[in-house]
């Protein structure tokens, strides 16, 4: 069997602004740097893709990822060994303004899907 990868994408539609601190209760962590820091030059965290409508914002409450706009999302992969079943995630997110489009599944959300080696959709 071959390992299969993970990818999480935190996407945002029809959203003004949302606000994602990242946490994984998991044996070890699955998104690199979840702590957000180091922060490269550009103040985007090391190891992370580049987001779509996505900044770093840090107040009191400490450093958080900013998703703004239709369609901002910053899309993660994961690789996984074949035995894993089940994955716990965990996240506040906070939302302002969003509205759903015109299908259900358009809205403020934390969205993920399985794909095999060869990048072939798996699962539901």
């Amino acid at each position: 069997m071959s390992i299969q990868d993970w990818t999480i994408g935190c996407v945002v539609a029809y959203a003004s602004w949302a606000s994602i601190p990242f946490g994984v209760a998991q044996s070890g962590e699955l998104l690199p740097n979840g702590s957000m820091e180091p922060l490269d030059s550009r103040g985007w965290p090391v190891g992370w893709p580049l987001g779509r409508g996505a900044r770093i914002e840090e107040d009191s409450g400490g450093r958080r990822l900013v998703l703004e706009g239709a369609g901002a999302s910053v899309n993660f992969r994961v690789p996984l060994e074949p035995d894993v079943a089940r994955l716990r995630l965990r996240t506040e997110m906070k939302v302002t303004d969003v509205r759903q489009g015109r299908e259900s599944w358009q809205t403020g959300r934390l969205a993920m899907s399985f794909h095999d080696r060869e990048g072939q959709r798996i699962g539901p």
